[in-house]
């Protein structure tokens, strides 16, 4: 007894694989996205709270690898390239674009 059905069931079976590999594909490309931006966000905080704290000592450093970073992924260099940052030693000013959107912050010596 021959099964019609045969020869049209392995076809469906590969086109439905093949789109649940690339559906599959396209969550790890959207999951390393979100990590990213979340580590990026973790690191504007850091690096914003330790600028902050210099304002009193009006001293800024050079570049943001001067930073004593805490955060796990806060030393990347990759990281680390997603910020703009420009110090004149008594003044700074941080930029990033995170989700889209562009941060800026800047940091002088308080006057006191």
């Amino acid at each position: 007894m021959r099964d019609d059905r045969s020869p049209i069931v392995l076809p469906v079976a590969a086109i439905a694989v093949t789109v649940l590999v690339i559906l599959a594909g396209m969550n790890v490309v959207k999951l390393n996205q979100i990590a990213r931006d979340s580590a990026q966000s973790a690191l504007w905080r850091e690096i914003t709270t330790q600028l902050k704290s210099r304002e009193s000592r009006g001293s800024f450093p050079e570049s943001l690898e001067a930073l004593p970073l805490t955060d796990p992924d806060g030393g990347s260099a990759e990281l680390l390239k997603l910020f703009e940052y420009q110090s004149d030693g008594a003044s700074c000013t941080l930029t990033t674009v995170l989700r889209g959107k562009t941060k800026s912050a800047a940091f002088h010596q308080s006057l006191q």
